[in-house]
């Protein structure tokens, strides 16, 4: 069942379609839309979970007698439509704009790793933004999003998410050694698991899963265990609840495993290894595991 069936499905089964959403804010044209995101977007809904909608207007949108949260970058609502909680993100057009041109400038870097001087690093909930943009089921007005996606070149984003996740993993295992290598094991512990999760998220973005909520991981894991094999699968479930009273050797196998990831995401896509190659070369993220004295 593609997305556009299994959203359409969920929201039948609650007495709601397209149609009514889209009713909630006036027509939107030109380079406007709606989506539908959040967990039902993404296939993980339960009974319980809230409709997410993701809206880009031009034009001033009255909430009515809702109470309305401002943040930085949109602001939010809720409401109710037969009986099931909606809500709506109404997003700024600049900030649609800078964050979708930073990635276009972003995929224009890794095609050319060798001549890169600069990577762009998004926060998290830009991060959640373009996996929206690019995942999201589309309520009203599909050229619109359409739009979007293509100057954002949201096709690319795959790419940068396995390069950005396998960053933060080296980092993050930078530490870890240190902590190994002067007897802090239990932190060391902790860290693996972070770089676990890092590296996790990279090997699902090799497969196009895009979902930067690292609450779902486990649940699309098991969505993707055909692909990624069961054996792998439960040794990444492994690796995220240790025995902190094994901490060494829980260190030491997440650091093997982390290995055998990278490797299997380098062979499916052999530009990665270019690039992780080219930016080691700039910042110097990798360090060998050796073995403490403590």
């Amino acid at each position: 069942m593609s997305a556009d069936e299994h959203v359409r499905s969920y929201l039948h089964e609650r007495g709601l379609d397209f149609g009514q959403l889209a009713e909630l804010v006036p027509p939107l044209q030109g380079r406007e839309f709606m989506m539908l995101s959040g967990s039902v977007g993404y296939g993980l809904a339960n009974k319980e979970s809230d409709i997410d909608l993701l809206v880009l207007s031009e034009r001033p949108i009255d909430p009515g007698p809702n109470m309305v949260v401002h943040f930085q970058s949109f602001d939010a609502w809720n409401v109710r439509v037969r009986d099931q909680d909606v809500n709506i993100e109404l997003v700024d057009r600049s900030k649609v704009e800078d964050v979708s041109d930073r990635h276009a400038r972003m995929v224009e870097l890794l095609d050319d790793p060798a001549g890169t001087r600069r990577l762009d690093y998004f926060s998290d909930s830009e991060l959640q933004w373009l996996s929206r943009l690019r995942d999201g089921v589309v309520i009203a007005n599909e050229p619109g999003a359409h739009y979007w996606r293509d100057r954002a070149r949201l096709d690319s984003f795959p790419l940068y998410l396995i390069v950005k996740s396998l960053s933060d993993h080296l980092i993050m295992r930078e530490d870890m050694i240190g902590q190994y290598q002067i007897g802090e094991m239990e932190c060391a512990l902790a860290m693996s698991v972070q770089a676990i999760i890092d590296v996790t998220a990279a090997l699902l973005a090799s497969l196009g899963v895009t979902c930067v909520k690292h609450k779902w991981q486990l649940r699309l894991l098991r969505r993707q265990e055909a692909q990624i094999g069961s054996a792998t699968v439960e040794a990444l479930m492994g690796a995220r609840f240790p025995d902190r009273h094994q901490a060494r050797q829980a260190v030491e196998s997440n650091v093997r495993l982390s290995n055998d990831i990278i490797s299997r995401i380098c062979k499916a896509r052999p530009e990665v290894a270019e690039m992780m190659a080219t930016i080691n070369k700039r910042f110097q993220l990798t360090a060998t595991l050796r073995k403490s004295s403590s």
